[in-house]
């Protein structure tokens, strides 16, 4: 997490919520210069970037903004500065996210959107959503016409990956609520921003998202979508209705990247992604299936 931000980058924390890879003996012994708050304990990514946040507060550090960041993030060239003075001035919008762009250079399609329901799943899973005027009413934005023609859009939640808020307004509402482990905190998150100011997804900064996926990542941001679509009021029938959608839209999705795979590597690397997706919706099991 980036503490405050200015011209440049003022204060970096880093949150290791107990790696066995070695990456925080590394970053001590190449970055000493840098805090870093080992956790014994997986803590899940809300109470990890709420960790950062209790430190910046201790540290009596009073940030303008604090930038979220992933560890598999990479900030793109762009006019950050030029930005960030822009946004420092008074406004009602007190957050926003940059473009988030996947490795095969097209768009990660978690970068924020609307309130999960019925409808926007449809949007977004129908592929509703690629049509003119509607890019911006799915549960997940599509990036692709308000990046290319550099279109701020306003949103109902924004992405935790690469996540830029006022201090002031993340502090008034605690930081991420910690009910889930991992996805859909930033859907809370935006619940509670929302009523503090406006959300907006800024394309003219860059994110590089190198994500990966797997059917238990898959699986456990299904499971919190579905929760948040009951705690919005969906009944059985409604969520059972909402995986129709999902597997239907998905399975449509993996047929056309594999009728495209032999001419594009990206849509070979996309057939693999839905197919683990597809996978991960056919494991739901519990409470929280709809099925």
């Amino acid at each position: 997490m980036d503490a405050r931000l200015g011209t440049a980058v003022a204060e970096t924390v880093v949150v290791d919520n107990a790696s066995t890879d070695g990456s925080p003996e590394r970053l001590a012994r190449e970055f000493p210069h840098v805090p870093l708050l080992r956790q014994s304990a997986n803590l899940g990514f809300a109470a990890g970037n709420n960790v950062a946040l209790r430190w910046v507060a201790a540290e009596g550090i009073e940030p303008r903004f604090v930038l979220f960041l992933n560890p598999d993030t990479e900030l793109l060239d762009g006019p950050w500065p030029e930005v960030l003075s822009e946004l420092d001035r008074p406004s009602d919008v007190v957050a926003w996210t940059p473009a988030l762009i996947a490795p095969d250079g097209g768009f990660d399609p978690g970068v924020g959107g609307r309130r999960p329901s019925l409808r926007s799943l449809a949007v977004h899973f129908l592929g509703l959503s690629h049509l003119p005027f509607c890019h911006d009413r799915g549960v997940f934005l599509n990036q692709a016409a308000p990046f290319r023609r550099q279109r701020r859009v306003a949103l109902d939640w924004l992405s935790g990956t690469a996540l830029l808020v006022r201090g002031e307004a993340i502090a008034s509402v605690h930081g991420f609520p910690e009910d889930f482990f991992m996805y859909g905190e930033d859907m809370l998150l935006g619940e509670r921003l929302r009523a503090r100011g406006r959300l907006l997804y800024l394309p003219v900064l860059r994110v590089l998202h190198d994500r990966e996926y797997s059917e238990r990542g898959g699986e456990r941001s299904y499971r919190s979508l579905f929760a948040l679509l009951q705690r919005g009021g969906a009944g059985p029938r409604r969520l059972a209705w909402a995986r129709r959608i999902a597997v239907l839209g998905l399975g449509a999705r993996r047929w056309a990247y594999r009728l495209a795979a032999p001419l594009s590597p990206a849509c070979r690397r996309r057939e693999v992604i839905v197919a683990t997706q597809l996978a991960a919706l056919r494991r739901l099991s519990g409470p929280s299936d709809p099925a």
